[in-house]
């Protein structure tokens, strides 16, 4: 654009990770040119230093919650005192122990469902109960959905816009370990 004198552009990122395309028209640039040849340079420079490169971690930044490295620069509590520390490790001790019975439990789950659905298709019975269990096989119609990534491919952000529908901010906790590599 600025070489160019354009006045709009196509802006198109691709995550490597997963495939998936943010296509959008821009009428200004993203960021200046200036700010990607210094930010290239820094990169370079620590890639000859054999260093990791130094950056501030901001879990609100997409890069920061793509990143697949979290755990070089998530950065750790500072100073906690012997309760504080206790109670996270404990918590920490909890929540890893609480996935792991979220884990069996789905697998007893869908376990229990097929024996249920092999059942249910075997009698032709959809509607039953047995042992307290109300289990019923539900059949959902072929339906159509339009994923975000997929229009994206096609149409621009301004050209979806009309249908766009504006979703309320929340928070939310996410909880990676870092150890495991694993769990949100």
């Amino acid at each position: 654009m600025k070489l160019n004198g354009f006045e709009q552009c196509l802006y198109i990122v691709k995550n490597r990770n997963n495939g998936y395309e943010n296509r959008r028209t821009l009428t200004k640039p993203p960021t200046s040119l200036d700010s990607i040849i210094a930010r290239l340079k820094g990169i370079a420079q620590a890639v000859k230093d054999k260093v990791l490169l130094e950056v501030d971690f901001d879990p609100q930044s997409l890069e920061c919650r793509r990143c697949e490295y979290k755990q070089l620069c998530v950065p750790a509590p500072k100073a906690l005192t012997p309760i504080e520390e206790a109670s996270l490790s404990a918590a920490t001790a909890d929540w890893r122990h609480g996935k792991q019975l979220v884990s069996k439990g789905q697998e007893l789950i869908d376990r229990a469902k097929e024996v249920f659905e092999t059942h249910t298709k075997a009698t032709n019975i959809l509607k039953w109960r047995h042992s307290g269990l109300a289990i019923q096989l539900v059949h959902y119609k072929e339906s159509t959905m339009y994923p975000k990534a997929k229009l994206l491919k096609v149409f621009t952000e301004e050209q979806l816009e009309p249908c766009a529908e504006v979703k309320e901010a929340y928070d939310q906790l996410r909880v990676t370990d870092l150890e495991t590599n694993g769990g949100v």
